[in-house]
């Protein structure tokens, strides 16, 4: 509502600069907490569990962009304008969260080491999988650089969290206690962080202008809704099978890092690609409705999930 209210304090060249402030400021301190609370071991355990990030990435980047590729062939007929359509795609084809998806798995008690792993694993894979399936799926000449998006990878997430844990190792035994018990705390500054991402992509598109009708703007909210629920039912299903052995605070990792979208990297992607198009606003609408909706989604879950660990504790 600030955002739609005061759009310009937010958008990129405002007054607080967020392109530079909250995309690599806010961001960077999100990675170098997590760097400072997570546990090499568990990093190296997480890496090691070769059938859960298969099945992961697998879920994310190959299950859901069919899956929303049939449902808008199903939906063409209908009222719904073509290039929302083509932005429900797009939105399927894009990787997971790397801040959000660390976040909401660590305020849940879930594995945040496997959220890590596969949130950064997957952006780096979503580098080159997602524009082959805007080529495929979408049916346009995807052109992004590669380069770029692997260099802000690398200064946004892959560095930070180096910085924390090294900083970690350097520490001595009363420091890290005193960093574990300042936990909670850290953890509150993660989720003021991603509030201050959210107020800024929102502000940036508000500032733009939406050209779209109230009842496509339903219509495509109701739909982001429904495969929400629908993906995570299925996956939270899939992940019980036995042969996955999946302890309960991965199981909330999966949860997470299986069915979110990344706004960070697909506002990019998508102005990087669609650069010039009339349908620009449109294709962006369906990922700018996901990502607040799983924000809530997941914050509305995190009481379950976190009374579920502690059952099967």
């Amino acid at each position: 509502m600030i955002a739609a209210a005061y759009p310009y304090m937010g958008r990129e060249g405002g007054p607080i600069r967020p392109e530079y402030t909250v995309s690599y400021g806010a961001t960077m301190l999100v990675f170098v907490i997590s760097g400072l609370t997570l546990k090499t071991a568990q990093l190296k355990n997480a890496f090691l569990d070769i059938p859960f990030n298969v099945f992961v990435q697998t879920y994310s980047l190959v299950c859901i962009p069919l899956a929303v590729w049939i449902l808008t062939l199903l939906l063409r007929d209908t009222t719904i304008h073509p290039a929302l359509l083509d932005g429900l795609r797009i939105c399927g084809a894009l990787p997971t969260t790397v801040s959000m998806c660390v976040v909401l798995t660590s305020s849940a008690g879930g594995d945040d080491c496997a959220a890590l792993f596969n949130a950064t694993f997957g952006n780096f894979l979503g580098i080159f999988i997602t524009p082959l399936w805007l080529v495929t799926l979408v049916r346009i000449h995807a052109s992004v650089s590669f380069t770029s998006v692997f260099l802000k990878l690398l200064i946004k997430v892959i560095i930070p969290v180096t910085c924390g844990q090294v900083a970690l190792q350097l520490m001595s035994n009363d420091m890290r206690a005193r960093v574990a018990a300042h936990g909670k705390h850290l953890k509150r500054t993660q989720d003021c962080l991603l509030v201050a991402i959210a107020f800024t992509t929102f502000s940036t598109a508000f500032s733009a202008g939406f050209s779209v009708t109230w009842g496509d703007l339903f219509s495509v909210t109701g739909i982001v809704l429904a495969l929400q629920v629908l993906f995570s039912g299925i996956v939270w299903r899939a992940m019980s099978v036995p042969c996955l052995k999946l302890s309960p605070r991965r199981r909330v990792a999966g949860l997470f890092a299986s069915t979110q979208k990344t706004i960070a990297l697909g506002i990019p992607l998508i102005t990087a690609v669609f650069e010039g198009s009339d349908n620009l606003s449109y294709y962006t609408i369906p990922i700018l409705i996901y990502h607040p909706m799983q924000l809530v989604l997941g914050s509305l879950l995190i009481p379950h999930l976190s009374d579920y660990i502690k059952r099967c504790d």
